[in-house]
């Protein structure tokens, strides 16, 4: 706020917020399940000590402190009625703890009286210096205990409670970010402008908003561990990477045609990985174009065009690697098996046809690639090179057995 020059920090309706941990909002011995996440009010963030206005002549309905981490501490609720003589009422939490003690249940206050200040992260709950500001419509005999944060699954009970406090405070709305697509506009947006080759996992499709490290987050604020992609191998967002990706293109981002120390100290640690005699890198920007460049380096080399694969692989996105791809030109649209590709069985230890209580299943398994090259040598081809992932993906997450790849 300092740097921004601003004085009043807001944090939105309606919005879903990950960051309540505590148990009151949830399991904390499950962090997938649903918790309360969608804030009911308005935060206004400012100094503590600050002075709390009443926007509404109103009665002192509720005095309460609710002292547990994350939760209001000193806490205000005041009682209204409009021109109709229909109640409602104004929730004010994270008050200073002398607030209360200059209160009465009972005691009217008039429309723009200081009742209360701003408390400090000692007493609010731990928070950051804010006063949280809901109107409520019926308080449902919860007093103290009605909620400031909601459940997805029950947010359009919860926000029919709990209307929009803006209509009091007035923000313009020129101040807020503009609101992001519900998951269902993003989708059919997405189905109009993105290709149909960019397949959207599930039946219900999840609108992710967010990483951090195991776990994404959807436009809800529920977490779902990530067994899926490759990325929690280092973790979503890791701290350590973003800060390297920071500064590097804060300084420059540019290809390799130019010469760069980091360049060669990034292909020093990488061969010094490397059995001999690879020792050479060639860098690109993504598994397709690294496995096309593989298959052009072997043909090249040999002089030869035939491949043998492995069922269900998927090799990338591009015309060759897709005819190299089972998983692609046996599927939907494809357009079958080219004559210079051979499929070799996949090495499925629990469920292929050599289980792993065999402790020859993995020579058993390359004894099928021996078969194809001695098939196509009899033919007259040769093979240029054999594809496999190290840990196929598509085909199922397949460790091999022992001695497979020796073995081919």
């Amino acid at each position: 706020m300092i740097r921004a020059g601003v004085r009043v920090g807001v944090g939105r309706y309606n919005e879903a917020r990950p960051l309540y941990r505590s148990p009151h909002f949830g399991s904390v011995d499950n962090p997938t399940a649903e918790r309360r996440t969608i804030h009911l009010g308005i935060d206004l963030f400012v100094e503590p000590g600050t002075a709390v206005k009443a926007p509404l002549e109103g009665v002192v309905h509720v005095l309460a402190n609710n002292p547990a981490p994350q939760d209001y501490g000193a806490l205000v609720i005041l009682r209204h009625q409009t021109s109709d003589r229909e109640e409602f009422f104004t929730l004010y939490g994270h008050l200073g703890q002398e607030t209360l003690r200059g209160l009465k249940v009972g005691q009217r206050i008039s429309g723009g009286q200081a009742f209360g200040r701003v408390g400090t992260s000692r007493e609010n709950g731990g928070w950051p210096p804010h006063v949280h500001f809901q109107i409520i419509l019926d308080l449902l005999n919860l007093g103290a205990a009605f909620p400031g944060v909601a459940y997805a699954s029950e947010r359009a009970v919860w926000t029919g409670l709990s209307p929009d406090p803006n209509l009091l405070l007035g923000i313009p709305k020129d101040r807020f970010p503009a609101e992001e697509r519900q998951a269902q506009e993003a989708l059919e947006k997405r189905r109009v402008l993105l290709g149909k080759n960019l397949s959207l996992s599930y039946e219900r499709p999840l609108k992710i908003v967010r990483g951090w490290m195991q776990y994404l987050y959807d436009d809800t604020g529920r977490a779902y561990l990530d067994v899926y992609n490759n990325v929690p191998l280092v973790g979503h967002s890791h701290p350590r990477v973003v800060r390297a990706v920071r500064e590097q293109v804060a300084l420059i981002n540019t290809n390799t045609r130019y010469l760069h120390d980091k360049v060669i100290r990034y292909a020093e640690r990488l061969t010094e990985k490397l059995p001999e005699p690879l020792r050479v890198c060639f860098f690109v920007n993504s598994g397709s174009e690294a496995n096309e460049l593989a298959l052009r380096l072997a043909r090249a080399h040999t002089g030869r065009e035939d491949v043998i694969v492995l069922e269900h692989a998927y090799h990338g996105h591009t015309n060759t690697l897709v005819d190299i791809s089972p998983y692609k030109f046996n599927g939907p649209g494809g357009q079958g098996k080219k004559p210079w590709v051979h499929v070799a069985p996949l090495p499925d230890d629990y469920r292929g046809r050599y289980r792993r209580d065999d402790r020859e299943a993995g020579a058993r398994y390359a004894g099928h690639v021996r078969e194809i090259l001695e098939r196509t040598r009899g033919k007259g081809r040769d093979v240029a090179l054999f594809v496999a992932e190290s840990l196929p993906s598509v085909g199922g997450q397949i460790v091999f057995p022992p001695g497979y790849l020796q073995e081919v």
